[in-house]
């Protein structure tokens, strides 16, 4: 059986993960964006669940944040992909 989750609940469960990787390292959203090189305005809406940042803008993330990109679409230990 597959389970289809709507595009704004994809939004709001990576919105929330990301705020959690950041805060997780101490992190500010300016201390993210310098980091990153990402504009703080794109994290913010993007931590508010207003866009999905691009694949190129999740790598940048990712890798200021020392996670795989992927890492903050889903969380590890949801089982929604392998370890």
């Amino acid at each position: 059986m597959i389970v289809r989750t709507s595009p704004a609940r994809l939004r709001a469960d990576m919105a929330k993960r990301l705020r959690e990787l950041r805060e997780a390292k101490g992190l500010s959203q300016d201390d993210l964006a310098r980091l990153s090189g990402v504009a703080r305005a794109t994290i913010q809406s993007a931590e508010l669940g207003r866009r999905k940042p691009r694949p190129s803008t999740r790598r940048r993330l990712a890798q200021a944040l020392g996670v795989r990109p992927e890492d903050i679409l889903f969380e590890q230990a949801s089982g929604l992909y392998p370890t």
